[in-house]
């Protein structure tokens, strides 16, 4: 499927329900498959997402309401954390520093933060910034050299992982610029009685 094939080439995986191959679907979220000797292989959605705009919410009241679910998750969080050291990966932009931001407004500072990608890229520097004042304990993991890494059992692992025994992947790519740069360093597992790894930034290229 050339439509298919283009959309892997440009973003790592092709959408909705197609693959590589002419007539051959995958299941999208959402969906299960139902099968019997007797029928056909039926599709099921068992759950839709379809966000509306609600006209009668003004912005401070939106800011209010995100903010009660933020605080309400992070409350939860910090409970089942029980004290535990977490690993936060740190980028330079929002969404890892309102992961920090929130935990500590809560009540928990066992954090360790680190960044990742190639030798002082901007996104680390600004989240150094970001860790001195806040406080908390930041880690620059440089990332290896590609053919090293290329070489590593590690990612030969994880190909076997991702690909499940080595089948081809009919509708998406995994980022293998990340497969050692958010493996956290062995040491701190044995340091900090395993942490538990907090996701923080999405997936970006620094």
């Amino acid at each position: 499927d050339q439509v298919a094939l283009h959309e892997l080439c440009m973003t790592g995986y092709c959408t909705g329900a197609q693959t590589l191959y002419q007539g051959l679907f995958m299941l999208q979220a959402g969906e299960g498959v139902f099968l019997s000797e007797a029928f056909k292989p039926e599709i099921m959605r068992h759950f839709s997402y379809l966000p509306h705009v609600d006209d009668t919410l003004d912005m401070p009241r939106a800011k209010e309401a995100l903010g009660a679910v933020l605080d309400d998750v992070f409350i939860r969080l910090v409970q089942d954390l029980n004290g535990r050291t977490v690993l936060l990966p740190l980028s330079g932009g929002l969404d890892s520093r309102l992961v920090l931001a929130k935990l500590l407004e809560h009540g928990h500072d066992n954090i360790i933060s680190f960044s990742y990608g190639a030798c002082g890229n901007g996104e680390a520097r600004i989240a150094k910034g970001i860790a001195r004042q806040f406080g908390v304990t930041w880690l620059d993991l440089p990332s290896q050299n590609p053919r090293a890494l290329y070489q590593s059992q590690l990612r030969k692992d994880f190909d076997c992982f991702v690909d499940g025994s080595n089948a081809q992947k009919p509708a998406s790519i995994f980022h293998q610029k990340l497969t050692p740069d958010v493996c956290p360093p062995y040491h701190l597992y044995v340091l900090h009685n395993a942490p538990l790894p907090v996701p923080g930034p999405r997936t970006k290229k620094p």
